[in-house]
């Protein structure tokens, strides 16, 4: 998912055409995780793989973030309610054409 080489051909495609391909990997990314985000308590793997999330995340918001705009919607929809942090992350883009004001 989120492979070096993978990740920026899908979101830099022509017309936008690798964005909803995208799109639906993170959102079984978040319904796989969302039964073990329930609790606190996370196993190991699980840690990891959502640091990861949070990484491919981070990623996103820095070199796509009109990705994050665009599937804001359904993306708060799938990440549950107790992972605030995913969730800021993915509410926190804006497009990189426009200036936030002071």
């Amino acid at each position: 998912l989120a492979h070096r080489l993978v990740m920026p051909k899908l979101l830099q495609a022509q017309g936008n055409k690798g964005w909803l391909p995208f799109h639906k990997m993170l959102v079984a990314l978040f319904q796989y995780m969302e039964p073990w985000l329930r609790s606190a308590d996370l196993p190991p793997p699980i840690k990891l793989m959502y640091n990861g999330t949070l990484r491919v995340l981070l990623v996103l918001l820095h070199d796509f973030p009109e990705f994050l705009c665009e599937y804001h919607f359904s993306f708060c929809d799938v990440i549950p309610a107790s992972c605030v942090q995913l969730r800021n992350l993915v509410l926190s883009a804006f497009p990189l054409r426009m200036a936030l004001p002071d």
